[in-house]
């Protein structure tokens, strides 16, 4: 397999991108997984039966850990397993991740100077689905809206339907025509 200069192929890529959290990575170095455990650690967010399910799985990584709670809670329900603790433990590693989160996420003043350029490389493709709990990407696809003069980037939240659309293809659909 050849890996090849993004550069030399993106005009054969325009329908979709799939934005991961490499995204806001590069712009905040502290969304890195291991950035993330070692800050919730330091928070006192981690219980130590939660830190020790981490290790045991020897990584850093919050959905790796979330994937095998979710797993290991839904087994225990299929072999009637009583389990009074995955699921408690899986919400208290959610509420972890979204507190260490919002205790680090950088204020909108500083990635300012990231956002055009975000929305640049989004307006690129007819649909991007951003996959991050932060703010970054969304703040890039608002700014490539002020500079459009509309509303060519949509999220999937509806506020005339206050609720959010699973419907991309009536997402797809220009607004104001």
């Amino acid at each position: 397999m050849q890996i090849r200069n993004w550069y030399d192929i993106k005009s054969d890529f325009t329908d979709t991108v799939v934005i991961g959290n490499g995204a806001s990575i590069s712009v905040e170095p502290r969304f890195q997984y291991r950035s993330l455990h070692a800050a919730a650690k330091k928070a006192g967010l981690l219980a130590a039966t939660v830190s020790e399910v981490f290790t045991y799985f020897d990584t850093t990584d919050f959905e790796f850990v979330l994937r095998s709670l979710s797993g290991a809670h839904a087994i225990n329900k299929i072999l009637k397993i009583k389990d009074s603790s995955t699921a408690p433990t899986y919400r208290f590693v959610k509420n972890a991740l979204i507190q260490i989160i919002q205790q680090i996420h950088p204020e909108h003043s500083d990635v300012k100077c990231d956002l055009t350029g975000i929305s640049k490389f989004l307006r690129h493709f007819d649909t991007a689905f951003s996959l991050n709990y932060d703010m970054i990407v969304y703040w890039g696809m608002l700014r490539g809206n002020e500079r459009a003069g509309g509303h060519r980037l949509k999220d999937c939240f509806v506020a005339a339907k206050i609720s959010f659309e699973y419907d991309c293809e009536w997402l797809r659909k220009p607004h104001r025509g």
